[in-house]
């Protein structure tokens, strides 16, 4: 190029030199000081000089350029395009809002592709004046010296509470939780929890109105007369005890903290969610678009198919797609049209309305309103079968028959069901597990097969994989099925602070602090908790005593390694264990057999679980805990112990923790962060080189 440009210049008259001086000679780098790391020093110096000679190298072709080639009158070189700086460009630079590129299957599934991936916020819009649209009243909830509130609602207006209640319709109708509650509906108990999506009350249209529902006389006129088209709730306080369970297990104190200055009208527990409350960890309960255009598909097909006998709906999909919550939904739905509607729970690990590892056939007949921890039942004879661990990956062929068993039950006694007055039968809602790869895919399609579900509805579901949204594959349809299929879009999960092993925690304290009711009978309804008992811990109540060679005659062990363990060893392996009370005809073969198997589900039943907190193996006596009632523990001949452990918050005295005393004398219990093998921080050296950079 140099040599060029000279013979283009030699062309030319010479002219004045107009070149700037060529820059003196770059100076010597100074000498840099001894370090103590001769690798260091070495690289060091190597890129130094690496930098000066790419320096040199670069002004001595500035300065050959200068000295032969032309310039202009106004001192440019004429052989030279100057180009004008970055900023001055006119680039055509592409329309960010083109339309964006079609869809693939290679390409990975944006996070705008599902609707739901940003958390809604509360919107409440109703404001409490007192004497206008807000009045206290009577309660008439049943509890004792209870207070109450009359809350006037304009159509469309929310209104957004925290705590639990009882709610209750006198005129118009609302939207709670995806259905509709209209005078005719009662009253319901709401659980609106901070570690779940929280209910929002939204007032609608509707054409039924008035109420029988004792009001003052004062407030008749709001009921009988002025504006009709307002509608009128009572919000009544709602005394369980359940606020205990956040004191029991600290992990979900949060849950019921109480919001300051937002007592609603002095009523305990209730606080009004306005705009200025924090709203931290705080998220509404909003069902998506998909959700809301499959659940009245399935009630115009069971208006059309009237006198036929119910329909069975079958929900499946990944994990944490919201199954669960759908499930839930669908069944409050049913039960506007329903008297009474079965829910049969398959998935182990996150039951709704029994303790982890049953697998359970419960029959509702109001709705519930709140996280399944809030409702726990007690399974009725021949309603229930204990599988003994949190997935059916050990045993599917016990969770299989005791599946078959709940559905042969449902057939049999519900579907076609005539008693009580209910002569348009009984649905079924199932509820399947979110193990839908390999051996799981193969169990839900059995469990398909079985159910014969008259719809089926799908999640699609998402999953993170190295920093990819990937849309799973669904569980493809039975090849003989003729269901119809809807699928839905998954929910985001917002309750991040709470793990599935800590729900599972809550259930099963919830299970053993909760208070039955002793009168039940064999064929009502499921009976669901209505209060809680926190006031003395596991450690301090009264157990029963019973001589286990009298009161049971099996004792069975599940699950990994109980094959192995000798009769010796029986009372070590029972103490503190958590064990399934089962009802099975009467047997001689000896208490405890090595490697006996399960009761078979066509056989047997569970009646719920026990709590063995202690063991006197020279009497031969056992303490057990069980919140099941007394008038039902005749039947319980078999004890079953799975590989269900009690949560460490079960073993403690949770009087003692707000003192010193808390981590105190607790032996073989460590607090606060451990420092097992792995769990330090990973140190890495960075000062070491490679060959070629020394």
């Amino acid at each position: 190029m140099i040599s060029a440009l000279a013979a283009r210049r030699a062309k030319h008259p010479s002219s004045p030199s107009h070149s700037s001086p060529s820059p003196s000679p770059s100076p010597i780098p100074a000498a840099t000081s001894k370090s103590k790391s001769t690798a260091s020093k070495r690289k060091r110096d190597s890129e130094e000089r690496n930098k000066q000679k790419r320096k040199r190298k670069k002004q001595e072709r500035e300065r050959c350029f200068d000295q032969e080639a032309g310039v202009d009158e106004e001192g440019n070189d004429e052989h030279i395009i100057f180009v004008e700086e970055e900023e001055n460009i006119e680039r055509d630079t592409p329309d960010t809002e083109a339309e964006e590129r079609a869809y693939s299957p290679s390409a990975p599934i944006r996070h705008h592709q599902f609707a739901n991936d940003e958390p809604q916020k509360l919107n409440t819009t109703y404001y409490p004046i007192p004497n206008q649209n807000f009045f206290s009243v009577l309660s008439d909830s049943g509890e004792n010296n209870s207070r109450s509130v009359l809350i006037s609602l304009k159509i469309d207006d929310t209104l957004v509470l925290l705590g639990s209640y009882i709610l209750r319709v006198v005129r118009g109708a609302i939207s709670l939780c995806g259905i509709t509650l209209h005078p005719s509906s009662g009253m319901q108990r709401v659980f609106a929890l901070q570690s779940a999506p929280i209910p929002v009350i939204v007032a609608v249209k509707s054409e039924l109105c008035g109420g029988e529902f004792p009001v003052p006389e004062d407030l008749r006129n709001l009921v009988g007369g002025g504006d009709n088209t307002s509608t009128l709730i009572v919000i009544s306080e709602l005394r369980t005890g359940i606020e205990g369970l956040g004191r029991v297990c600290r992990i979900f104190e949060s849950a019921f903290r109480p919001i300051p200055h937002a007592v609603l009208g002095g009523l305990r527990g209730v606080y009004l969610v306005t705009a200025e409350t924090p709203r931290k960890g705080l998220h509404p309960f909003i069902l998506p678009m998909s959700w809301n255009l499959a659940l009245p598909s399935f009630s115009m097909s069971d208006k059309e198919s009237a006198g036929n006998k119910p329909g069975v709906y079958l929900v499946k999909g990944p994990k944490k797609s919201g199954k669960s919550t759908f499930a839930r939904t669908l069944t409050n739905s049913l039960l506007q049209r329903f008297p009474y509607v079965a829910y049969l729970e398959t998935d182990l690990g996150q039951s709704e309305f029994t303790p982890p590892g049953i697998v359970s056939l419960t029959v509702l007949s109001k709705p519930v309103f709140g996280p399944p921890w809030t409702h726990p039942t007690l399974s009725h004879p021949g309603y229930a079968h204990f599988v003994g661990s949190l997935t059916p990956k050990s045993s599917p062929g016990q969770y299989l028959s005791a599946i078959q068993s709940l559905i042969e039950t449902y057939r049999l006694d519900l579907q076609l069901s005539v008693g009580d007055g209910n002569t348009g039968g009984v649905p079924l809602v199932v509820n399947t597990m979110g193990w839908t790869k390999g051996l799981g895919a193969d169990l839900v399609k059995r469990i398909e097969e079985l159910a014969e579900p008259t719809c089926i509805f799908e999640f699609e579901g998402q999953a993170n994989v190295g920093g990819w949204n990937i849309q799973t594959q669904a569980i493809p349809p039975t090849s003989l099925t003729t269901s119809k299929v809807h699928n839905l879009e998954p929910i985001l999960d917002i309750t991040t602070s709470y793990t599935p092993a800590d729900n599972r925690t809550i259930a099963l304290l919830s299970y053993f602090f909760t208070s039955f009711s002793s009168s039940l009978t064999p064929r009502a309804q499921t009976p669901v908790a209505e209060r809680w008992d926190t006031t003395l811990p596991l450690l301090a109540r009264y157990p029963y005593e019973v001589d286990i060679k009298t009161a049971f005659d099996k004792v069975i062990l599940t699950g990994a390694g109980s094959e192995d363990v000798v009769p010796d060893e029986l009372s070590e392996v029972l103490n503190g264990s958590i064990v399934a009370l089962v009802s099975t005809p009467a047997s001689e073969d000896g208490l405890y057999k090595q490697g006996q198997p399960h009761p078979s589900p066509q056989t047997s039943h569970s009646l719920g679980l026990a709590f063995v907190r202690g063991i006197d193996s020279s009497r031969g006596k056992v303490h057990i805990l069980t919140p099941v009632p007394s008038g039902l523990l005749d039947g319980a001949k078999v004890l079953v112990k799975g590989e269900m452990e009690m949560p460490l918050w079960g073993w403690l005295d949770h009087r003692l923790f707000d003192g010193e005393e808390a981590e105190k004398g607790k032996p073989f219990l460590q607090w606060g962060k451990g420092s097992g093998i792995g769990s330090e921080r990973r140190r890495v050296r960075r000062n070491l080189m490679r060959r070629r950079q020394m």
